[in-house]
């Protein structure tokens, strides 16, 4: 007798999941609203949706829209002296680094940290070639969800990026991508408090953005002072400049914010790119 209010719950849950497929998704945003019932009618949870609508991103965006830019990277040179090499990687404290070419136009390699730290016979010369590692490199159109396969059968963590001229103009790792589907990633040694998952720096005064994060979060993460009374969050703002719910590339000017859509479906904004204008001057508040 025990055993069939636990036997009764199961069909509940089984009958809740079978209504919910009965009508084959014909398309990624059909099947985003099935997913969204589900965790409203509570057969998964919230952490389990943001993780699904997070996968979902990868066939959305492009490697452009999270790596790394150039001017934010930390390289080292070629023909730096081991010196040189040891206070870069000490300072910086990473454990992977693209090395440069002189002319600082190709990438010769990828330098881990754990190669340069290890014991070297004293009498030797310090080579770097001897310690170089290959490095992959891909295209800023490449899709995430291809990246992150490539990652996986090449046991890669770090790509090179390269434009459609065939110059390098960032990096992108494979904790960018999973980041996507799980937020973000800390380790020992981020030098931030800042937990949030939904606004996530990538590059110098460049940021990845979900479109629910709300006005507040976003005033605080920024200091600034965006308000509108009419919407709770900053999707809701950028659909409020633009008039109507924006297409893929679509961009606002938000005071000192360049704000520009990377993904939506029918119902609302998934994710936007933010640069931010320090230079310019204060603004009066929206």
């Amino acid at each position: 007798m025990a055993d069939y209010p636990s036997s009764s719950k199961e069909e509940n849950l089984i009958d809740k999941i079978t209504g919910l497929f009965q009508t084959e998704p014909e398309n990624i945003e059909e099947l985003t609203e099935i997913i969204q019932t589900a965790s409203n009618n509570n057969v998964i949870n919230h952490d389990t949706l943001k993780m699904i609508e997070g996968i979902f991103e990868l066939s959305k965006l492009r490697v452009r829209d999270i790596m790394v830019p150039r001017s934010s990277m930390v390289t080292v040179m070629i023909n730096d002296p081991f010196d040189t090499l040891l206070k870069k990687v000490t300072t910086a404290g990473h454990s992977r680094y693209p090395v440069l070419s002189d002319d600082q136009e190709h990438i010769e390699g990828l330098l881990l940290a754990k190669d340069l730290l290890n014991p070297v016979d004293a009498n030797e010369q310090f080579d770097i070639n001897k310690i170089l590692r290959p490095i992959m490199e891909v295209p800023e159109s490449k899709r995430l969800d291809f990246l992150l396969k490539d990652f996986q059968k090449k046991r890669y963590h770090l790509a090179v990026v390269i434009d459609e001229f065939g110059s390098f103009s960032g990096v992108v790792t494979i904790e960018d991508v999973l980041e996507i589907i799980v937020g973000k990633i800390g380790d020992e040694y981020d030098d931030t408090s800042d937990d949030s998952a939904d606004i996530r720096e990538v590059g110098k005064d460049l940021y990845l953005i979900n479109g629910m994060t709300s006005i507040v979060d976003f005033n605080e993460y920024f200091n600034v002072n965006i308000d509108n009374n009419d919407v709770e969050t900053i999707a809701g703002i950028v659909i409020s400049e633009l008039g109507h719910i924006p297409k893929v590339g679509e961009q606002a000017k938000v005071q000192k914010f360049e704000i520009k859509v990377l993904s939506v479906d029918k119902r609302r904004i998934n994710m936007l790119q933010v640069k931010v204008d320090n230079e310019e001057s204060p603004q009066e508040q929206n």
